[in-house]
């Protein structure tokens, strides 16, 4: 039987960790999509995400919504039939560290973007829907309608094992460019950045996390 004490030694060595893959679209390559013929994309305005926040169908809470209006954020829903059945948002410019971590636990890591760039940071299909192409609609859609004859690229991230988030990208013509990780080591957060990104800040800064910018997205 191990002792309390060697169990706490083995504690203080636990490492969790957030290792993320880093894709990116060069729009001008893009596919249309639009699969489904009842599939319809809008955007989304404030008072819209607001009605999503109270129905519930979506990880959407009045924080986000504050974020949305005071970030700029842009969102794309897909609609059928008159229902949401998928949301994305996009930011500009930069994206705050709490909008792009693995956890709470996690401090997260900042993207400072290039310019005629955009950052997909949240995507969600409803169950009964998924796998039908939903999120490649909207990305489509924010293509063709979100800063146009500027957008050059899109960026996106997620965790190196989501498969199905990873497919859905690769189809729609995204580039796996780097990675990108954060390791909590008795208790210390550590980060291992490769290209195409450089580290603006080597300090977590309280909640900002870490900071890296991104030079080129295409």
């Amino acid at each position: 039987m191990t002792s309390g004490n060697a169990m706490t030694r083995l504690g203080r060595f636990f490492v969790q960790s957030d290792i993320t893959r880093v894709l990116t679209l060069d729009v001008s390559k893009a596919p249309a999509e639009n699969t489904m013929a009842d599939l319809q994309c809008r955007l989304l305005d404030v008072d819209g995400l607001q009605q999503l926040r109270s129905s519930q169908a979506f990880s959407v809470t009045e924080a986000f919504v504050d974020d949305f209006v005071t970030q700029r954020f842009t969102g794309v829903a897909a609609h059928v039939d008159g229902r949401v059945v998928g949301v994305c948002f996009f930011v500009r410019n930069s994206v705050a560290a709490r909008h792009n971590r693995g956890g709470e636990q996690f401090k997260g890591i900042g993207i400072s973007l290039p310019p005629h760039t955009q950052y997909l940071f949240k995507v969600e299909v409803l169950p009964d829907f998924r796998g039908r192409r939903v999120h490649a609609a909207m990305t489509a859609f924010a293509i063709a309608n979100i800063d146009v004859g500027n957008l050059r690229a899109i960026v996106t991230t997620t965790h190196w094992r989501n498969k199905a988030y990873l497919a859905s990208v690769y189809r729609q013509g995204f580039s796996a460019r780097g990675m990108a990780s954060e390791l909590i080591v008795a208790g210390k957060h550590l980060f291992f950045i490769s290209p195409p990104f450089d580290v603006i800040e080597s300090e977590i800064d309280g909640e900002q996390g870490h900071r890296v910018r991104l030079h080129s997205a295409i």
